[in-house]
C-alpha cells in the first residue's frame, strides 16, 4: 500500500507538471500565432515560439511518458490488456503531440524566408 501512495503522489506531481507545461507552452505559441499576419509576427517572436514548443513538446512529453510508466505496474495486475492498451494509446498521443510541435517549429524558418523576400509577397507564402 505504501508503494501505491508514493506512486499516487508522483503521478499527481507529474499530472500537474504536464498540465502547466502544456498550458504555458500553448499560451506562448498562441500569443505569437493568434494574429492575422502570422508569419511577420512569428518572425518578431521566434523566442516565444521556441520556448512554447519546448514546454509543449519536450517537457510535456517526458512528464506524460512518466505518467504512463507510473500507471503500468499499477494497472497490470487488474487487466494486462487494458494496461498495455493505455500505455500504447498514451505513447501514440504523445508522439502526435511531438509531431505537432515539430510542425510549429517549422514556422520559424518559414517566417525567416518571408522576412528575407519581403512582406509584400504574402500570397506566395499562403
Amino acid at each position: 500500500m505504501n508503494t501505491h501512495r508514493m506512486a499516487a503522489r508522483v503521478y499527481g506531481i507529474f499530472f500537474i507538471l504536464a498540465f502547466v507545461s502544456y498550458g504555458l507552452g500553448s499560451g506562448l505559441v498562441e500569443s505569437a500565432t493568434g494574429v492575422s499576419d502570422i508569419l511577420s509576427n512569428v518572425y518578431a517572436n521566434k523566442t516565444l515560439i521556441i520556448i512554447g514548443v519546448i514546454l509543449m513538446a519536450v517537457v510535456h512529453t517526458f512528464v506524460n511518458i512518466g505518467l504512463l510508466v507510473i500507471m503500468l505496474p499499477i494497472l497490470k495486475p487488474y487487466n494486462e490488456t487494458f494496461a498495455y492498451g493505455y500505455f500504447g494509446a498514451g505513447i501514440a498521443a504523445t508522439t502526435i503531440l511531438v509531431v505537432g510541435g515539430i510542425f510549429l517549429l517549422l514556422l520559424v524558418p518559414l517566417s525567416d524566408e518571408f522576412a528575407k523576400v519581403g512582406f509584400t509577397t504574402t500570397p506566395y507564402f499562403e
